[in-house]
């Protein structure tokens, strides 16, 4: 906090008090809000979450699970887009499985990505 005045003055010990509990007061009420903010961005972790176990539910086809799980990320956490890949079996490259939010010049760059060894 900031305070201004015209000459410099000693605080009464009454001012003191009273800026002191405003300012426990404010530090409370930023952790509630911090903490609210954290409880906001974990209800929509577990809401993707959900209708990803929902859509496995639903269908076992990969395809479908993946594409259900992107479409999710996308709208709950309002991503400009997301896509998945997956290992292929030679170990050595990523194939591009599911997207959304992604034209398809892009998809084209994104379709296959070798993996960079260590």
């Amino acid at each position: 906090m900031l305070f201004s005045a015209q000459s410099p003055r000693k605080l009464a010990q009454d001012e003191t008090r009273l800026l002191t509990a405003i300012s426990e007061h404010l530090a409370v009420a930023v952790e509630k809000a911090s903490l609210f903010r954290e409880s906001e961005k974990r209800a929509q972790q577990l809401s993707v979450l959900n209708s990803i176990g929902e859509a496995v539910n639903q269908s076992l086809n990969l395809a479908t699970v993946l594409n259900t799980a992107v479409n999710k990320m996308t709208e709950v956490l309002r991503f400009d887009a997301s896509w998945v890949y997956m290992m292929d079996p030679s170990g050595e490259i990523f194939d591009l499985k599911a997207h959304n939010g992604i034209d398809a010049e892009n998809v084209r760059t994104l379709a296959r990505k070798e993996i960079c060894p260590v």
